[in-house]
């Protein structure tokens, strides 16, 4: 493939270690990565992100951002590939990545907590999706307000692990909660 070929020139080309020709390899080796990743070829694509990330991760490290991106790529691949419990590892490193860079109330950090939570759901581990669910529940709250539909998805998927955890009781208090919202939203409409 012509592309490779090019992609393979340019990495050599960039042999320096300095940060500016590390970050340019790292880059170059993402972007082959997705372009694998798009033409469905996730094996060759998964060795460009790991070979991204050994150079992104070497000291001194590159930017959070670019990290953060490689583990996204990588847990993502896991996941399309059904390897759950190793997207599961992977989005667990990726949210600890995420609150340590961008704090723990980023709109990021929602994001993958509801991939997690529903990636743990999936693999019918409610027990370890409810804390997820509930620190989803109050991100998304603070996020988007409490009277959202937003705020109403979050409450439901909670109330789903808490029906499967045995706590009908509360499950059926925030679909309750959940339907108010709704019924308030259309009211409005």
């Amino acid at each position: 493939m012509e592309a490779t070929a090019a992609y393979g020139r340019l990495i050599a080309s960039l042999e320096g270690e300095d940060c500016d020709s590390r970050t340019a390899r790292a880059d170059a080796f993402r972007e082959l990565g997705g372009m694998h990743a798009s033409f469905g070829e996730p094996e060759v694509a998964e060795r460009s992100y790991r070979k991204a990330l050994e150079i992104a991760e070497a000291s001194p490290r590159l930017s959070s951002a670019s990290i953060i991106n490689l583990h996204s790529q990588l847990a993502a691949l896991s996941y399309r590939a059904g390897r759950n419990d190793e997207a599961v590892a992977r989005y667990e490193t990726l949210l600890e990545l995420e609150k340590s860079a961008l704090g723990a109330d980023h709109p990021d950090v929602l994001s993958t907590l509801g991939i997690l939570s529903g990636l743990l759901m999936k693999c019918d581990r409610p027990d370890r999706a409810e804390p997820l669910l509930r620190r989803q529940l109050a991100l998304t709250e603070r996020i988007h307000g409490p009277a959202r539909r937003e705020s109403a998805t979050a409450l439901d998927r909670l109330a789903e692990a808490l029906a499967r955890l045995g706590k009908t009781a509360e499950a059926a208090a925030l679909r309750a909660k959940a339907s108010e919202i709704r019924k308030k939203l259309c009211d409005e409409c």
